[in-house]
C-alpha cells in the first residue's frame, strides 16, 4: 500500500506526517494487498484556524472512497477520520453495505 501525506497552505510537519502514517498502518493494515494507495490531504480551511483533512483510499475492489473533516486540531481530525474510514473500507469489502442500500438482511 502507497501512502502519501500532502500538505496544503500548512506548514509541513515530521511529527504531523508520521502521525498520519502511523494512523493510515494502525487502521488499514488489516486489509492488505486490497488497498493500492492512501493519500492524506491536510489543509488549511479559509478564513479560519480549523484544519480540513482529506483521505481518499484506493484499490482493485474499492470504488475509491474518499472521506473528510474539518477540526482545530489536526491530530485529533487525523484519528476520527482514519477510524472512520477503516469501517468503511471494512463495510465496502464485506459488500455489508450494498446489502443494506439493497434492502437485504445479512
Amino acid at each position: 500500500m502507497k501512502i502519501e501525506v500532502r500538505f496544503r497552505e500548512l506548514e509541513t510537519s515530521a511529527a504531523l506526517q508520521s502521525h498520519a502514517e502511523r494512523q493510515v498502518h494502525f487502521h488499514l493494515s488489516r486489509f492488505g494487498s486490497e488497498l493500492s494507495s492512501v493519500v492524506v490531504r491536510l489543509s488549511r480551511v479559509k478564513g479560519s484556524t480549523f484544519t480540513q483533512c482529506k483521505v481518499t483510499v484506493r484499490g482493485a475492489r474499492l470504488r475509491g472512497t474518499t472521506l473528510s473533516l474539518q477540526s482545530g486540531d489536526p491530530v485529533t481530525a487525523l484519528s476520527h477520520l482514519m477510524q472512520r474510514l477503516g469501517r468503511e473500507v471494512g463495510l465496502e469489502l464485506d459488500g455489508v453495505r450494498d446489502e443494506l442500500l439493497r434492502g437485504k438482511p445479512s
